[in-house]
């Protein structure tokens, strides 16, 4: 895939994260309905409806959040993107799981 898709699809990734853009059919022209989330939301699925739940839990917790991307990497041998951004907002609550009341840690003999 050459670099313009490349950043083209990571822009695109970005600017729908900082959207309050609830509609699947946004995400799905830039994300594969079959992704694999290698490490899961807490309390989400690893896969296409994890992201959207994710998605909808930072609208709900930062509703003015806007990212600007500082430093866009590409690596088109391996289709990967890196971006690295600033992050601004107001963090007014995160809904999670709720945790377990107690933890039990047992060592081995």
């Amino acid at each position: 895939m050459s670099r313009e898709k490349l950043v083209d699809i990571a822009n695109r990734f970005t600017a729908w994260i900082s959207s309050h853009d609830l509609d699947p059919s946004t995400p799905s022209s830039f994300v594969s309905p079959n992704v694999v989330l290698h490490v899961p939301f807490p309390g989400l699925s690893p896969d296409f409806a994890g992201l959207l739940g994710q998605h909808e839990r930072t609208i709900k917790a930062t509703n003015d959040m806007k990212i600007v991307v500082k430093e866009t990497s590409v690596d088109e041998a391996n289709c990967m993107v890196t971006q690295f951004f600033e992050v601004t907002g107001t963090q007014t609550g995160y809904s999670r799981p709720p945790r377990p009341a107690t933890h039990t840690l047992r060592a081995r003999p």
